[in-house]
């Protein structure tokens, strides 16, 4: 209050926090101090701290003001710092309002723009008589108030209904929150100051090595263009020729495209390994990799992260989906979480934030109804309602080569094994597929194959400039000679006609 004739000792020290002193106050309470049943100050008190429980800043003049000061100047700088004043209306204050008619007054005249808010208690300000008194400093008709009882106050504590009102009388973004941004901001900018600090010096370090990196990736997708032609008939060399150049692109540098054409011709040679016949349709579920947390899905669209031993949620439900969610599935490091839905489109999420991230997978049309990731965590495997699996880059969200159409019904569950070199598929056509995973799929061409490139053949074939590497580890590398035998194929292994 204006006047420290109201006022009482206070024995709490200051507690004006980083966020008011910069952002101001959310909230300022004016109320009369002195004893019931005019004076307020315990349902104030409680007021506040509710208030302050949601977040808010708010000026509380009992825990506000330091000891021993005159209360004029710390509460006129209050007034003018705060967005929002809230009146505490009883039926004795406003008939001898003092300062709270002087804190109203002061408010309007400075801050014209901001709500003043009275808590109208036991129906003071429905008085006829008194309301029009009060009107000429209060202006209260016209405008919205709170209601509160007259138990509430004497008792000293805030009701739900004046709370949860309050917390939409400001009309700016909390103070809290402005200070946790303005941090965030100042954090984030140092960091990313520090990572450009580090990448610029790593850059001028480094220069050589980034120069052969560019090398090996733009020799790989050379010898993966010259690979699919060859592979495919259009030009001379061969199946022989055109595999090595594949698994050399492979392993000089390994990339998306160079995968796209290794799952193609792993599945044109011999597309699966087995068939196993079951009598029921198998199904999948999804913990966490350390067990602590499991993922839900709901037929109204949205993902959930439960605590695996209280069984609480963790944190909002995930929107995104725009019809049944079918799957779910944890990164194996836990920080990423995925979610499959009816609506064909497959979504990534950060299992710590909640947050999507990037943009959502699309593959078939038809609802996606399993899903896994392989043990490294750089791809994924989905199944869909149409019988077909799709293989996905987890990191970039692109597909690897085309969609495998082989499960008569829905897919129901698929894995990756331990190794990431098989994959496995179970359908309600009652039969499980097993499939060679990408870590398997250099082996699986390398079987194809009696012998790698002879050195000549890599300097010819694929580059001088680079180190020779086997393509197939464990096949003999013949010696460079005059007259060079083309390599053949391994007998008994499936030919392409050159």
């Amino acid at each position: 209050m204006l006047n420290s004739v109201e006022a009482t000792p206070r024995s709490a020290a200051p507690k004006r926090s980083y966020a008011a002193r910069l952002f101001g106050y959310d909230i300022f309470i004016s109320f009369a101090l002195g004893p019931p049943p005019r004076g307020t100050r315990s349902y104030a008190s409680d007021l506040t701290r509710r208030l302050r429980e949601a977040d808010y800043t708010v000026f509380f003049s009992e825990d506000e003001a330091p000891v021993g000061n005159q209360l004029d100047s710390t509460l006129h700088q209050a007034l003018l710092r705060s967005h929002a004043l809230v009146v505490i209306a009883n039926r004795e204050t406003l008939e001898e309002p003092r300062w709270v008619r002087t804190e109203v007054e002061e408010f309007r005249k400075v801050r014209r723009d901001r709500p003043i808010v009275p808590i109208n208690v036991g129906g003071a300000l429905q008085d006829g008589e008194l309301s029009s008194r009060v009107q000429e400093w209060l202006a209260h008709q016209g405008n919205i108030w709170i209601n509160e009882s007259n138990e509430a106050v004497s008792a000293g504590l805030a009701s739900d209904d004046v709370v949860n009102r309050l917390a939409t009388a400001p009309n700016s973004k909390k103070a809290n929150q402005r200070w946790r941004w303005m941090t965030r901001t100042v954090f984030t900018l140092l960091a990313a100051l520090a990572i450009a600090l580090a990448v610029a010096t790593f850059r001028v370090i480094d220069s050589k090595n980034h120069l052969e990196i560019a090398l090996r990736n733009a020799t790989a997708l050379r010898l993966n263009t010259e690979a699919q032609t060859m592979l495919s008939g259009a030009r001379p060399g061969g199946l022989v020729l055109g595999l090595s150049k594949l698994l050399a692109a492979h392993r000089i540098a390994p990339h998306i495209e160079i995968e796209n054409t290794m799952w193609t011709e792993v599945f044109a040679l011999e597309r699966v390994n087995k068939i196993i016949k079951t009598n029921s349709s198998a199904e999948v579920v999804r913990f966490s990799p350390d067990g602590r947390r499991f993922l839900s899905g709901s037929g109204d669209g949205t993902v959930r992260l439960w605590d695996a031993q209280t069984g609480q949620p963790i944190g909002e439900p995930l929107k995104g989906h725009n019809a049944w969610v079918r799957s779910v599935a944890f990164s194996p490091d836990g920080t990423h979480l995925l979610s499959g839905g009816a609506d064909g489109t497959v979504r990534r999420w950060d299992a710590e934030t909640g947050q999507s991230i990037g943009v959502s997978l699309k593959g078939p049309k038809a609802e996606v109804m399993s899903m896994a990731f392989s043990p490294d965590g750089r791809r994924l495997v989905t199944g869909s309602k149409d019988g077909i699996l799709r293989l996905w880059n987890s990191e970039t969200g692109q597909p690897i080569g085309e969609p495998l159409d082989s499960h008569g019904s829905w897919v129901t569950s698929v894995a990756f094994s331990p190794d990431g070199r098989r994959l496995v598929s179970g359908s309600l056509d009652k039969t499980l597929r097993l499939w060679p995973a990408p870590d398997a799929w250099p082996n699986e061409l390398c079987a194809k194959l009696t012998r790698n490139m002879s050195r000549k053949e890599w300097r010819e074939q694929v580059s001088p400039d680079i180190e020779y590497r086997e393509q197939c580890p464990g096949l003999p590398i013949p010696p460079d000679a005059p007259a060079q035998e083309s390599p053949s194929i391994a007998p008994g292994k499936d030919n392409k006609t050159d």
